[in-house]
């Protein structure tokens, strides 16, 4: 995802791409099991609604409403797959029925690929090595560096001081 993240931006030609970067950005998202176009989508609306509880998609859809510690935790186990996948059925949902529809293709091409891979895995070596390779690392690991990629985030933003919409929370003990 963040080499997705560097498409989206445009970061990776000296110039624009488009045919390329629309290329690299579908290789970048199946390994993370997402939709290229929903990705590029959410990730612009958020940084052109940023700080906004209704039209930032990350805000609005993704960040937790239960201001508890244990349900901030689930984003730190596997449970994080349904929270995700729920909040970007919600966002697309409000998508033009073409961007929908492209959305859907992305996602089933990533879930192919990575059934296959894991039936690979299987059937290879067994589910020791599965787990090893593809399962503990997916739904494991993912999980945390996740979350710990949103710590500091933050959406007290001042929308007339473009300094202040960085994503650490400046003067937080942890930073």
């Amino acid at each position: 995802t963040v080499l997705l993240h560097e498409v989206v931006h445009h970061a990776v030609f000296s110039v624009r791409r488009q045919r390329f970067e629309r290329l690299l950005g579908f290789l970048y998202a199946v390994p993370s099991g997402i939709s290229a176009t929903q990705f590029t989508r959410w990730h612009l609306d958020h940084h052109a609604e940023l700080g906004s509880p209704d039209a930032d998609p990350k805000r609005h859809h993704l960040s937790p409403k239960v201001n508890r510690r244990w349900y901030k935790f689930l984003y730190c186990t596997p449970a994080l797959f349904p929270i995700y996948f729920r909040a970007a059925r919600r966002e697309s949902a409000c998508y033009p029925k073409e961007v929908r529809h492209t959305i859907a293709v992305e996602r089933n091409v990533s879930v192919i690929v990575h059934l296959s891979a894991l039936g690979l895995l299987v059937s290879l070596g067994g589910l020791g090595p599965a787990w090893r390779a593809y399962l503990a690392p997916v739904f494991l690991v993912f999980p945390v560096a996740f979350t710990l990629n949103r710590l500091g985030q933050h959406y007290s933003i001042d929308p007339t001081d473009p300094a202040g919409w960085s994503t650490l929370v400046r003067g937080h003990w942890f930073w």
